[in-house]
């Protein structure tokens, strides 16, 4: 899309994201709102984002935008742990406008290592301060309502993924201990026979059957 954007329009291009768990398995998938593919206006993209109180637009890993636009806008704000990349976009979308992509191109993992869930209700607090920051530059164009349900939501937000979060973990952990029983209880009981093995079976069935009945009547002819 950037590429084709010979007038330089937009500033950035994303995409859905996948979640997904410590083994890559899909828990659900992340969209923009109410939206198709195509051209976002950059205003729309900033309200939207501080009203819901959360990321709309993704990590980085599931965003483009040229070099020539970084290099303008310049570094990552340190000072914003949390929300680094967020800060960033809206800097970039200060330039042009965004172009969204419904198609899953990037994934998101849960994990126990994973610094979303290291965070904690630290992220509440960190994007209550991305709205102030936000809030104070004008060029955002942003209104006193649209920082008030920012600040509402940013709270809920937190809670609601940190318990999601949780859910992950716990799931996995039910899944691991399960796996580790039925591998201790399937050594315990010695090696399963190999498929090869399973179709042998009725085949010596019947091999013994047959040297029985032979045996049998031997047995009765040397009684006579």
């Amino acid at each position: 899309m950037l590429e084709a954007d010979r007038d330089e329009r937009l500033a950035l291009v994303f995409c859905a994201r996948r979640i997904i768990d410590s083994r890559s398995r899909a828990l659900m998938t992340r969209r923009y709102p109410r939206r198709g593919s195509g051209v976002i206006p950059a205003r729309a993209v900033l309200r939207g984002c501080i009203r819901s109180g959360a990321n709309l637009l993704g990590e980085p890993g599931g965003l483009l935008f040229r070099t020539a636009l970084a290099r303008r806008v310049g570094a990552f704000d340190a000072n914003l742990r949390l929300v680094t990349d967020l800060d960033y976009w809206f800097r970039l979308l200060l330039h042009g406008d965004a172009y969204y992509l419904p198609d899953r191109l990037a994934s998101f993992r849960v994990s126990q290592a994973a610094w979303s869930v290291a965070i904690g209700t630290a992220q509440a607090a960190e994007f209550l301060a991305f709205i102030a920051k936000a809030g104070a530059n004008p060029a955002f164009g942003l209104s006193a309502l649209d920082m008030a349900c920012g600040r509402l939501l940013a709270r809920v937000n937190t809670l609601a993924k940190l318990f999601f979060y949780r859910l992950v973990l716990r799931y996995t952990a039910t899944l691991r201990s399960r796996k580790t029983a039925n591998c201790r209880s399937g050594s315990q009981a010695g090696p399963r026979p190999s498929a090869t093995t399973y179709q042998r079976i009725p085949s010596l069935r019947s091999r013994a059957s047959a040297a029985g009945a032979r045996v049998s009547r031997a047995t009765a002819t040397s009684a006579l």
